[in-house]
């Protein structure tokens, strides 16, 4: 009879071991999932932050292209090689953001 309790023991005993293997797994398979998901978002977010520094400059770059006088020869050239610069900065822009 002690033997049967044993085994009975036993038995129980291996299927609680079965039970909080396959919970291990199920989490250790979820946090996988999550680290993957919490990476892209932080990618995501980085590119957020980029596109909103870029923002910030070219709004800076237009406010000094329009507080420069346009009746002075100089402002007039220096505005039309701001504009150029933003034109480029733009191309790389969009060069980087296909890649």
């Amino acid at each position: 009879m002690n033997r049967e309790k044993l085994n009975l023991s036993l038995s129980n005993l291996e299927r609680k071991v079965k039970f909080l293997l396959n919970n291990y797994k199920d989490l250790k398979q979820e946090l996988t999932i999550a680290k993957s998901e919490n990476q892209e978002l932080k990618e995501i977010i980085r590119k957020k932050d980029d596109q909103i520094l870029d923002f910030q400059n070219k709004y800076k770059i237009s406010k000094i292209v329009t507080n420069i006088r346009d009746g002075e020869d100089d402002a007039s050239e220096l505005k039309n090689q701001i504009n150029e610069y933003i034109r480029e900065i733009d191309k790389c822009i969009m060069h980087l953001s296909q890649g």
